[in-house]
């Protein structure tokens, strides 16, 4: 038991307590974006404030990268490897990087393909395209194969320390997927009680598929 206790205690001590997340869902629309960052006076300002683990973006809400990449949309006006930069110099001073990964909000895919949209059982897609707010994806399409490609494309190419997927949750769907998932599960997709369950399920099997996901390419993070 004492060494239980002793193993678990050393586990924890690897984690870094300053911690910072830094937030900006920046639209496409946005010119100049990074144009006048300096990573030194970047680096400077966490190393005063003694921040030694910092959360970064590879991807937001819009749907925008802040890296050249092959596989989603890269920010328009994003002239710079934004997260290449960050994690070469923030480890050069001992501070870890995480990669921030939106989920279910990505503006880019939902315009781009709006049959991975999820749809409320009152047969409506949960935000009008009329209406300002996030679109909601389903955890249930294909956009989960896009999503696992940038993932790689992350973890293969950019030493971070750790992935934080943010936005990770499943409305109540009825979309094309989610009925016939629901009829293997023996699920009533007219019972409300059998729609959040099967909601559930979605949910906790995109957990286990991508926590396996970043474990087999980087099991150390």
């Amino acid at each position: 038991m004492c060494y239980n206790f002793y193993l678990r205690r050393r586990k924890i001590a690897k984690l870094r307590y300053r911690q910072i997340h830094v937030d900006f869902h920046t639209s496409p629309l946005i010119p100049d974006v990074g144009k006048d960052f300096d990573i030194e006076e970047f680096v400077k300002t966490l190393k005063n404030a003694s921040v030694n683990s910092i959360t970064v973006f590879a991807k937001g809400h819009h749907g925008m990268s802040y890296y050249p990449t092959k596989i989603g949309k890269r920010h328009p006006s994003l002239k710079k490897d934004l997260l290449g930069l960050i994690c070469d110099r923030c480890h050069k001073e001992g501070i870890n990087v995480v990669a921030y990964i939106s989920v279910k909000w990505d503006e880019y895919i939902a315009e781009k393909h709006p049959e991975f949209l999820q749809v409320s059982p009152e047969g409506c897609f949960y935000t009008s395209p009329l209406e300002a707010g996030w679109k909601q994806i389903c955890l249930n399409s294909d956009y989960v194969k896009y999503l696992y490609s940038q993932t790689e494309e992350v973890l293969l190419n950019y030493p971070v320390d750790g992935v934080f997927f943010d936005i990770v949750f499943q409305l109540p769907c009825i979309c094309k997927n989610c009925l016939e998932g629901m009829k293997k599960e023996k699920l009533n997709p007219e019972d409300e009680n059998d729609r959040k369950k099967y909601a559930d399920m979605v949910e906790k099997r995109f957990l286990r598929e991508t926590y396996n996901l970043v474990k087999k390419i980087r099991p150390e993070i």
